[in-house]
């Protein structure tokens, strides 16, 4: 009940509105909280935790984003939240701390966890994205009244809210959110930041280009311990967008049908290429926005088959004007650097590809 807890603190005094309410959705949520431990107390084997999140890092997509200002040179966040720092959470940690509760029942039951990832003034918040985005964010602390009177919808309850933010009772722990979120860590603002920085709220405030999205890949090399993780990656659901796939195989030796087989519950689409065919190749990735291509030097005994079927596949993308992207994994040609007291030595041989590397 905030009307309670801010009788309590020491930071600003939160006037009722005019129906006598105080942040009314966050005192209708504390009383059933209330109500439910009062209730559960004499509820043998049954447990209760209650979890209270302070602001949001997600409201930096609507409520707290930056607004260009009239001048066009700048972008603005206009909240009234002071100059001092608040506590600031990522929901999606939420996924790993409420397992870990459940883990523990009895630990956590009848327990009051506040949540808080970091304390950041808003003023390094601004900062954090000026350096992120390339652009002049600031931040403009407003007045309490003064947000209150803004046309948007709650806009008075939701400076009370702001209000209470910056009292005592709004104090959070960091530490204990940390311990509760072992061994993972809690992501701070600039975790954030760096995994949510294309949202489109972002471009539409005219942070971020809208440019046109990867939608269909060929992954070569897909049999391999490489393709086959960007292939997981990419129609698990670990990446954020849905993505159509074509797993790209050579010879279909044994050890690769085992490898399909182990892809088929990901449903990509197969496609067969002779590496020796230009044309072939260029078949393989008609259409396509991205390529990954991973290329297995050891697959005919010898590195400079890995060099013609890399060329080969750069050449057919550079070709092909669909494709936009292409991520290759690679090391270092040594042959240009200037190896002081090593010997120059064949350890392959153009002439004998079964040369091993004794």
């Amino acid at each position: 009940n905030v009307a309670r807890l801010t009788k309590k603190s020491k930071g600003p005094t939160i006037e009722p509105l005019e129906d006598g309410s105080i942040v009314a959705h966050f005192s209708g949520k504390g009383r059933g909280a209330e109500y439910g431990m009062k209730l559960i107390s004499s509820c043998k084997g049954l447990f209760l935790t209650l979890i209270s999140l302070p602001f949001l890092h997600s409201n930096f997509v609507n409520l707290a984003i930056p607004i260009l200002s009239e001048n066009g040179i700048m972008w603005q966040i206009q909240l009234p939240l002071g100059h001092s720092s608040i506590d600031m959470f990522s929901v999606s940690d939420l996924a790993y701390i409420v397992p870990n509760i459940f883990l523990d029942k009895k630990k956590y039951h009848m327990k009051k966890l506040k949540l808080s990832a970091e304390k950041i003034s808003l003023t390094e918040v601004a900062k954090e994205m000026s350096k992120f985005f390339g652009k002049d964010i600031v931040y403009n602390p407003l007045l309490v009244s003064e947000f209150a009177s803004l046309h948007i919808p709650n806009a008075e309850c939701l400076a009370q809210m702001f209000n209470f933010f910056q009292s005592t009772s709004s104090k959070h722990k960091v530490e204990e959110t940390r311990n509760l979120m072992t061994p993972h860590k809690p992501q701070t603002f600039s975790d954030w930041l760096q995994l949510n920085s294309k949202h489109p709220s972002f471009t539409e405030v005219g942070l971020t280009k809208q440019g046109d999205p990867i939608q269909s890949l060929c992954v070569f090399g897909a049999t391999g311990e490489q393709g086959f993780n960007v292939m997981e990656g990419l129609l698990l659901g670990g990446a954020k967008n849905s993505y159509r796939v074509r797993a790209v195989v050579g010879d279909m030796t044994d050890r690769n049908k085992i490898a399909l087989q182990k892809l088929s519950h990901l449903f990509p689409t197969t496609v067969h290429v002779d590496f020796d065919d230009k044309k072939s190749i260029e078949n393989a990735i008609k259409g396509v926005d991205g390529i990954f291509l991973s290329t297995d030097f050891l697959g005919k005994g010898y590195p400079y088959y890995s060099e013609k079927k890399a060329k080969l596949i750069l050449n057919a993308c550079e070709k092909e004007k669909s494709v936009k992207h292409i991520v290759c994994t690679s090391v270092e040609n040594f042959e240009d650097r200037q190896l002081q007291g090593l010997p120059k030595k064949e350890y392959f041989s153009k002439e004998n590809p079964s040369t091993n590397l004794n």
